[in-house]
């Protein structure tokens, strides 16, 4: 099964928002490595689990989609 790459919008909302991922990773209580893994590639890295979404997703105060990038 081919996994299909989704493109992150993390660091858009972040800097929307004025946070930094090391300040989310405070506010998640996780590892600034891990926010930095999540923020930095262009398509979330495979496996990212739905539950880590929503958990950002909440922090933020933005929906899931928002998360995600569209495309044209």
């Amino acid at each position: 099964m081919q996994l299909m790459a989704i493109p992150n919008n993390i660091k858009d909302v972040l800097k929307e928002k004025g946070i930094t991922p090391y300040k989310l990773a405070k506010m998640w209580g996780k590892h600034p490595n891990h926010v930095y893994a999540l923020v930095k590639p262009e398509t979330l890295p495979d496996g990212t689990a739905l539950k880590t979404m929503v958990e950002i997703a909440d922090l933020l105060n933005v929906s899931i989609d928002r998360l995600i990038k569209k495309s044209n």
